[in-house]
């Protein structure tokens, strides 16, 4: 297996960090009325999880999975430890969904594939539409998978995508071990390699999570890299980088400390520090925040969380990880 593996380990703050951000969120066409096989499976780069997308939905450029960018339709996949399998599955609960957002509506029996799984539809309001949502989560062999289709209502109500095609497009759901598969290179960026937070784990092709390996301080140190999956225009601009600071998941009383604009490797953006309060533990912590988007609006976002007597420990490691961020 490769060093990158898609199923190291994670502490549980790391798997409630992964599940929370999946939550959050969350190629060939085939002949009209030819059964969808899990054996004609698609498997997006660095993925060792595959399926047969819906006719329309294409792999994705900018995270592991599928979409249909003109529909706004989308099949994420994220690969999680073994281990996660009980934490995300119990999550999945009306009052979970609800807390970030999403209405439970039922669950949906004819997605399940040929593995110990549990799937649940939703619904979502955002950006003045509703959204339908299908949340699976898949027990496999050495992996928990989490799988996230998320389609428009009206594309539903036209047509375009029925609710028993993605169904039966996730219930297509594949695993294969015999991949080499380095999570890494899906990422739509480059980053060196951590010295103190090595790398641990990616989420849906979009983001990577660096950690300190043992021993190692609580709550332990971290380090999320994602990019955008939408553009945003004032991803550049101060105001929005302070609103995300804001915004940082799992935070309690953040404030800012330093704020520094800065350009490099033709991005443009603006770095925050400051303390915020683990909402889990409590704990002080040190937070570094690096906002850089290109001219469309395309942003990448570095978050890095330490305890706040460990500041200056981590504070170089940051620093020199975001000299080398680069947009693919």
């Amino acid at each position: 297996m490769s060093r990158h593996s898609a199923t190291t380990k994670l502490p549980a703050p790391l798997r409630r960090t992964a599940m929370a951000g999946l939550l959050a969120a969350m190629l060939a066409s085939l002949p009209a009325g030819l059964p969808l096989r899990a054996d004609d499976a698609v498997f997006p780069a660095g993925s060792r999880v595959g399926l047969v997308p819906p006719e329309g939905m294409s792999i994705s450029l900018h995270f592991t999975g599928f979409m249909d960018q003109a529909n706004g339709a989308s099949i994420m996949i994220s690969a999680l430890p073994a281990e996660a399998y009980g934490e995300i599955a119990k999550g999945l609960s009306a009052e979970a969904l609800a807390s970030r957002g999403l209405v439970l509506t039922g669950e949906c029996a004819d997605a399940i594939p040929a593995f110990e799984s549990r799937c649940l539809r939703a619904t979502q309001e955002a950006n003045g539409q509703t959204f339908r949502k299908w949340l699976l989560v898949v027990r496999l062999e050495d992996a928990t998978s989490m799988v996230v289709a998320t389609v428009p209502e009206a594309v539903v109500s036209n047509g375009t995508y029925t609710q028993a095609e993605i169904d039966a497009a996730l219930a297509t759901l594949a695993y294969s071990d015999a991949l080499d598969a380095d999570p890494l290179s899906a990422l739509p960026f480059t980053i060196a390699e951590g010295e103190l937070l090595p790398f641990a784990q990616t989420l849906s092709g979009s983001a990577a999570i660096y950690a300190a390996p043992d021993p190692a301080p609580e709550p332990r140190p971290v380090l999320v890299v994602a990019n955008s999956l939408s553009l945003q225009p004032q991803a550049k601009e101060l105001a929005f980088s302070r609103l995300a600071f804001q915004q940082i998941e799992g935070l309690v009383q953040p404030q800012v400390s330093s704020e520094q604009p800065l350009v490099q490797n033709e991005l443009e953006g603006h770095v925050l520090e400051g303390t915020a309060t683990d909402q889990q533990s409590g704990s002080d912590l040190y937070v570094f925040q690096a906002i850089l988007a290109d001219d469309d609006g395309k942003y990448y976002r570095m978050i890095g969380l330490v305890p706040a007597r460990e500041r200056d420990v981590y504070r170089p490691e940051f620093l020199r990880l975001l000299e080398t961020l680069q947009a693919k």
